[in-house]
């Protein structure tokens, strides 16, 4: 009952599972886990968009995960087409058993092996880490304004998908615990790159930590490309760089 992949984590013995348990209490409101089934295979995701108990909208979307964390998103999916129409009819039926008839859903899945999605999480909200611009960017669907203008009352218009533009944003992240000294000129990078959007959320002298949940990033940046690969590689590239403008002071020699 928490989010951004708080408290989760993997246990490969019952020897682990005292110490998982009470780590995933410090993040529950309720102060209840839950167990599951570990799913090997590629996780992945969509977010969807219902009117009056239709749903109107799936954008299923790669993921980019580190240490069980989602940094990143592409488009267009990698799957084929048959395995992109069985997860969003998983998605029709998970939100239909839901009970949710209007507005955004966001939901989690992994395909396993023989090539089955299963349904890991369900939001009734729109997504973060910047999933609903790069939709819009893929699409030209804004999810966004449709979300306001179902919420307030508003009729809404839903255009069918007329273009498709490979995208990809990925969070800006560290593997380690420190303070900022300094942050370099980045106007070289940035005209290099030219990203299609980049955010930095850094100061000099802040406090930043290493990559535990999905609440740990720092900014982001959104490129365009050829391909949903193409576009990942430009965002892996630029972070690249961008981490050898930024000077910091690891806070212990553990986190070096």
């Amino acid at each position: 009952d928490s989010s951004g992949s708080r408290g989760v984590s993997k246990i490969t013995s019952m020897g682990e599972l005292e110490a998982a348990v009470q780590y995933a209490m410090e993040f529950s409101p309720s102060k209840k886990v839950i167990v599951e089934e570990f799913i090997e295979g590629i996780e992945l995701g969509a977010l969807t968009f219902s009117v009056d108990g239709k749903m109107v909208y799936c954008f299923v979307h790669n993921d980019k995960v580190l240490k069980i964390v989602p940094v990143g998103h592409s488009f267009p999916s990698i799957l084929p087409i048959e395995r992109v129409e069985r997860v969003q009819n998983e998605c029709k039926k998970a939100i239909t058993s839901l009970g949710i008839k209007n507005g955004p859903c966001y939901v989690d899945l992994i395909i396993d092996t023989n090539g089955i999605p299963f349904v890991i999480e369900v939001g009734a909200r729109l997504a973060a880490t910047k999933l609903p611009e790069i939709i819009n960017l893929y699409s030209g669907i804004d999810l966004v304004a449709l979300t306001v203008q179902l919420a307030s009352g508003q009729k809404v218009e839903c255009s069918p998908v007329t273009r498709s533009e490979a995208v990809a944003v990925e969070m800006i992240n560290f593997d380690h615990d420190g303070i900022i000294k300094k942050i370099g000129d980045l106007s070289l990078l940035i005209q290099k790159y030219q990203p299609t959007d980049f955010e930095l959320y850094l100061s000099e002298k802040q406090s930043i930590a290493r990559l535990k949940s999905g609440r740990d990033h720092y900014g982001y940046v959104i490129f365009t490309g050829k391909s949903a690969a193409e576009a990942e590689k430009k965002c892996t590239q630029f972070l690249h760089e961008l981490k050898k403008e930024i000077l910091f002071q690891p806070l212990s020699m553990e986190s070096i």
